[in-house]
């Protein structure tokens, strides 16, 4: 049997911690989060079709397994890495009946690139189409989807070459959107 010392000493740290043990009891049950499943998924395109299947072949989740945040924004960075799409966007819509989240990822496809003209001015008058040699846009493709950032990095090293002979030379485009895709036509102002 204890000593009557180490019962009092027993006795008051049970009747210290006790209320702490209560409290972190209490506390336990509201820090565990009921993380909700994926129940479906859809694929919505706008301003063009899209291959429903190769989107979702970029998703990081599947009907069943539970929705995460780092889940939708892996999916996010994985459409906007293969050059297809200027938007893409994950959007969870929680059912507060059932308590499951129906996920709806919506993308807007970049459009094809169907053709490039090039038109050299001079002043107001418009040169032949041969008068600087062959003009090209590097690493641009047709059929390919239009990336503009591509674009204008083109344009500027097909100014920088074009600079090597005429130093004012500017080169700039327009892009026209069309149902089928986009006509990229390069306009090149020799100075």
């Amino acid at each position: 049997m204890p000593k009557p010392s180490a019962r009092r000493f027993l006795l008051s740290a049970c009747l210290l911690l006790a209320p702490l043990l209560a409290a972190a009891q209490a506390a336990a049950p509201a820090a565990v989060e009921r993380v909700p499943n994926v129940r479906a998924i859809t694929v919505k395109a706008q301003g063009g079709a899209v291959s429903e299947a190769f989107v979702r072949g970029f998703v990081a989740f599947r009907a069943g397994e539970p929705f995460s945040r780092e889940a939708a924004a892996s999916t996010v960075r994985a459409l906007y890495a293969t050059g297809r799409f200027s938007q893409a966007v994950v959007l969870p819509y929680l059912d507060p009946t059932t308590g499951e989240v129906d996920v709806e990822v919506v993308v807007e496809p970049r459009p094809a690139l169907l053709s490039v003209a090039f038109r050299v001015t001079e002043g107001e008058r418009e040169l032949p189409e041969g008068s600087l040699g062959t003009l090209e846009l590097e690493k641009i493709k047709l059929g390919e989807p239009l990336d503009l950032t591509a674009l204008r990095q083109a344009e500027l090293k097909l100014q920088a070459e074009l600079r090597k002979k005429r130093p004012f030379t500017v080169v700039t485009s327009e892009v026209t959107g069309t149902p089928r895709g986009a006509v990229v036509v390069v306009r090149i102002r020799p100075g």
